[in-house]
């Protein structure tokens, strides 16, 4: 996420990539957990903080791509998020390095690295000498992982609902975050990756996906933005 109030600050970014129906169990104490999580919300929305949630939906993404390993989701949506917050630091002024932390994973931290290693060092992408030397992980007592794991949270949650066997209305916490007009939530689906696939068939790769512009505070669902 970014600070605008003292230049460019980042604090904590996951990507999202892991798509499911959960199960809601009732437990002593819920009730006062829910409340904590839109108390949260609500603090995170007053706050000047920007972010972006990439979210893939594994099963489409499994379909178009049969033969790819488990992760690649993760590093889909890992990629995207730099790009998104690089790009958003190349049009800060006045522009600073941007330093990313990400949630550990110690199946995934080693090749992230070595991601973020190339495009840092042999892409040939605008932005990134505005990007940090290293990317940094941290685990979720930290205060910037708690943050971010909530919105891209309900970037899943908001996809899910849409997707899922059983349709439901845009959560309210997800409209506090949307009334702001500073999270991006990004989704990724089947016209994306049948997309990548013939760019990957060529050898070029245009970046963009389905996004969720934001109308009247709302998300609008599954607008294909070229």
């Amino acid at each position: 996420m970014i600070d605008p109030r003292g230049g460019l600050e980042e604090r904590s970014f996951t990507p999202m990539s892991a798509i499911s129906t959960k199960a809601i169990i009732k437990i002593p104490g819920m009730k006062a957990n829910k409340k904590l999580y839109a108390d949260l919300t609500r603090l995170i929305a007053k706050s000047n903080f920007m972010g972006h949630t990439a979210v893939v939906d594994l099963q489409e993404y499994r379909a178009a791509f049969r033969s790819d390993l488990p992760d690649e989701p993760y590093y889909w949506c890992f990629s995207d998020v730099i790009k998104a917050m690089g790009e958003m630091a190349y049009l800060h002024v006045p522009r600073d390095i941007v330093e990313f932390t990400f949630d550990q994973n110690k199946y995934r931290e080693y090749n992230a690295g070595a991601f973020y290693n190339w495009i840092i060092n042999d892409s040939a992408w605008m932005a990134k000498d505005l990007l940090a030397d290293k990317v940094s992980f941290a685990c979720r007592k930290t205060v910037g992982i708690q943050a971010a794991d909530l919105i891209a949270r309900e970037g899943m949650k908001n996809l899910d609902n849409q997707v899922g066997p059983i349709k439901r209305d845009t959560r309210r916490s997800m409209k506090t975050l949307a009334a702001t007009k500073r999270f991006h939530f990004e989704y990724y689906r089947r016209p994306d990756f049948e997309r990548k696939k013939k760019e990957a068939a060529v050898g070029t790769f245009a970046g963009k996906g389905i996004t969720q512009p934001i109308e009247n505070g709302l998300p609008v669902r599954d607008s294909l933005i070229v």
